[in-house]
């Protein structure tokens, strides 16, 4: 009888102990499944991109549910209100100007614009102007600080860079200038020349802009900007890089593609680092739900870290560099 007891109390503790357990379970289930945000993504298709919606839903794994809507070429803000409609998200995630132009256009269409999602842009050109209009927005700038990258290319060459030539059009002028004061800190002397944002052919104010830089300023190297008009195909292979190979100057690019050994264009591209920049965006998306969905309009955070690359045929072209200096380089292009 007693043994008898001893079992039905030992299978009781048993039973109920599991349940306990079943029980913090289904709470934690529970909770997570309430935790977890919708989050959509409007993304162009691409490595880069593809790299930082992983690190974006990875850093999100416990917070949020990504969603992903990959630009087409005949998407437009319809397409947009429908994403809206089949995923209801919290947040949403533009990257680069055409999606944050597409969901500019989807928010004049609101009843309220006021009463928009948080949106956090992204991977765009000039970000802080593209998101002017649009309310409960935020971005991170992909522009890497100009000094950044020439302390980069300095480190890299073991000589001085003083004086660095930008040919940029007017509508980057605040830009550039916002760079000036940094540079000058560390005795690098900014010398742009601006051609207008539009004209019947901008080949010749560029060709001319880029000769005067470097036969007029003797400058130590040039700074591309990512402006898509200037650095198009049929301006990189008529203009720049005959110009760039004729004078033999480093350029200092921002984009990977323009770093190609096989262009012979770029010696080193500075550039966000995408996984930091994932991670970057998902702790915007969580200040967002902790301030009950509602970001600083407006607000243009920098790029807290940075990817350098080198096309090392271009580098031993110019520098003679060897490979034990480019420690600090964290993907070399042969």
């Amino acid at each position: 009888m007693e043994n008898r007891m001893k079992n039905i109390i030992h299978i009781r503790k048993s039973v109920l102990a599991a349940w306990a357990a079943l029980l913090v379970i289904a709470g934690a289930i529970g909770y997570d499944a309430a935790a977890q945000s919708p989050v959509l993504v409007i993304r162009p298709n691409g490595k880069d991109f593809k790299e930082v919606v992983k690190s974006l839903s990875d850093d999100l794994s416990n917070e949020a549910k990504i969603y992903e809507t990959v630009i087409e070429p005949h998407i437009n803000e319809t397409s947009i209100d429908s994403a809206m409609s089949k995923y209801a998200p919290s947040a949403i995630v533009l990257m680069d100007n055409n999606s944050i132009s597409y969901y500019k256009k989807y928010c004049k269409l609101l009843p309220d614009p006021a009463q928009s999602i948080p949106s956090i842009s992204i991977m765009g050109i000039l970000v802080g102007n593209a998101i002017s209009g649009i309310e409960n927005a935020e971005a991170i700038s992909y522009e890497i600080p100009i000094v950044t990258s020439v302390i980069n290319l300095r480190l890299l060459i073991g000589t001085p860079v003083l004086k660095v030539g930008i040919v940029h059009r007017e509508l980057m002028k605040n830009m550039i200038e916002q760079n000036r004061e940094a540079c000058a800190r560390e005795n690098i002397n900014i010398i742009s020349r601006v051609i207008p944002n539009k004209a019947g052919s901008l080949s010749l104010p560029l060709k001319k802009a880029i000769n005067e830089l470097l036969t007029d300023e003797h400058v130590d190297a040039l700074w591309i900007p990512n402006d898509n008009i200037l650095i198009s195909p049929a301006f990189l292979t008529e203009v720049w890089i005959p110009q760039i190979n004729r004078f033999k100057k480093p350029v200092i690019v921002g984009i990977e593609v323009l770093a190609s050994p096989s262009l012979d264009f770029g010696m080193l591209a500075v550039i966000p680092d995408h996984n930091a920049l994932g991670v970057q965006a998902a702790s915007l998306i969580i200040n967002a739900k902790e301030n009950n969905w509602k970001v600083h309009t407006g607000n243009v955070d920098p790029s807290l870290s940075v990817y350098k690359i080198l096309n090392f045929r271009k580098a031993q072209k110019l520098y003679n560099i060897k490979k034990e200096n480019c420690k600090n380089i964290d993907k070399i292009l042969e």
